[in-house]
């Protein structure tokens, strides 16, 4: 880590205060300041660009941040990140693979065949390895609580309703680990819905963060499938967001 320690010339009210840029090694500027910034003393501000950190201060609260950000600023350790699942129902219904279509005088109705069995393989857990402050691809679906707010009014009343379902992502994750201690920071993203044009890679976007313990398991989502019958005779799938039948568990660990 490089500081560059720059005079300016200020108001008397800013006179004590001094600039400096922190030159990080190992991590993004983005990335040490999310973890600075709980901690750090109440009269610096913080901005980050690239792998430089500007912080604005006094003297003794810079020599103070000085010292955090260089431990920050380590080299980032390998970590494995392993996700499973489990059901309180070892029934795993799931997909056949199988389609068809079903004709109903003028409408024509498109099915795919499910099967249920008992799977103990929704406990077996899933490694990949990667570095620590690195996106890190898990092959796995995922599925994460969004929450919709509708308002209505009538002649009489007015309210609000709010309902969480759940959005499936069937292309895999990535998983960003930050590690500061015993502690880490896991942020979710997916990649964009649409491919890169030309090749270019594709932008992801975050969906979801977990906190927890280094080794604990964070859950990271929960659904339960129920079966409904419609007019027509055909079945169809709802996700419950208070429910807990599936879930999706993650751990980090750093590698030996």
């Amino acid at each position: 880590m490089t500081l560059l320690c720059l005079g300016l010339a200020a108001p008397p009210a800013l006179a004590q205060q001094r600039l400096r840029v922190f030159e990080l090694q190992h991590r993004t500027a983005a990335e040490v300041k999310a973890l600075v910034e709980p901690v750090m003393p109440d009269g610096v501000a913080l901005s980050a660009t690239g792998y430089k950190l500007i912080a604005r201060g006094s003297e003794a609260d810079l020599s103070e941040l000085s010292g955090l950000i260089r431990d920050l600023d380590a080299a980032t350790p390998d970590v494995v990140i392993e996700t499973r699942r489990s059901r309180e129902s070892n029934l795993d219904r799931r997909g056949a693979g199988i389609e068809g279509s079903v004709d109903d005088g003028e409408k024509r109705f498109r099915a795919r065949v499910y099967t249920e069995r008992d799977d103990d393989e929704l406990e077996r857990v899933q490694r990949a390895r990667g570095q620590a402050g690195r996106p890190v691809y898990i092959n796995r679906g995922l599925e994460v609580p969004v929450r919709d707010r509708s308002v209505w009014s009538g002649e009489e009343s007015t309210g609000v309703q709010e309902r969480t379902h759940y959005r499936a992502y069937r292309r895999g994750f990535y998983a960003t680990a930050t590690v500061s201690g015993e502690r880490v920071r896991v942020e979710i993203s997916v990649a964009g819905d649409e491919p890169g044009r030309g090749g270019a890679a594709e932008r992801r976007r975050l969906v979801t963060t977990v906190n927890g313990r280094l080794g604990e398991w964070l859950l990271l989502g929960a659904t339960q499938r129920q079966s409904r019958e419609n007019d027509s005779g055909l079945t169809y799938s709802t996700r419950e967001a208070e429910s807990t039948g599936e879930q999706l568990w993650l751990r980090v660990r750093l590698a030996e």
